[in-house]
């Protein structure tokens, strides 16, 4: 069994590896990159200086280099918890992940916490009525509804921390 967990251990490290690098070529591929549409704003309010300031910006972001070089300089940051710098907010991606993440926690023990309460009244309904026909829809539900469930709770509490807080939710 021990050997089973170690194999399959060291085989997640070359799936990620190869999940992270299609990830990684599919976003690069689109023509274009964040600079354009930054020297495209700055040229249409009449800035002279856009051109070098696209060279610029393209060496902050890196994206100067090619792309297997800013992949690897990607991959070595995540380890140093380092992601970059934000092409919409230019900040680093690091503060943008830590505002967002207590949040996101909230998030996610308030749905399971809903989850088992939820379930727990169910089973607790369906094993005091057994094989009546107000079991049947609360069964079906709670085992082919479970995901369904998940997202739509977590689509309320997304809109309501949005509308209560002046936190952004989003990620």
């Amino acid at each position: 069994m021990l050997n089973y967990v170690a194999r399959r251990l060291l085989l997640m490290i070359p799936t990620l590896f190869v999940i992270s690098a299609l990830v990684y070529v599919i976003i690069d591929m689109p023509p274009g990159d964040c600079v354009t549409s930054q020297i495209d704003e700055l040229l249409s309010r009449g800035d002279p200086d856009a051109l070098r300031r696209a060279d610029e910006l393209r060496h902050l972001y890196g994206l100067d280099q090619s792309l297997v070089a800013r992949y690897f300089d990607w991959v070595g940051g995540i380890f140093r918890w380092d992601f970059g710098l934000s092409c919409q907010d230019t900040v680093p991606v690091k503060d943008l992940i830590g505002e967002r993440l207590g949040l996101t926690m909230v998030m996610e023990s308030a749905t399971i916490a809903f989850i088992w309460i939820v379930s727990f009244i169910i089973g607790v309904y369906a094993a005091t009525h057994q094989y009546r026909w107000a079991t049947t829809s609360p069964r079906s539900s709670a085992s082919s509804g479970s995901r369904y469930r998940t997202s739509c709770w977590r689509s309320c509490c997304s809109m309501s921390a949005r509308s209560i807080s002046a936190c952004r939710s989003g990620g």
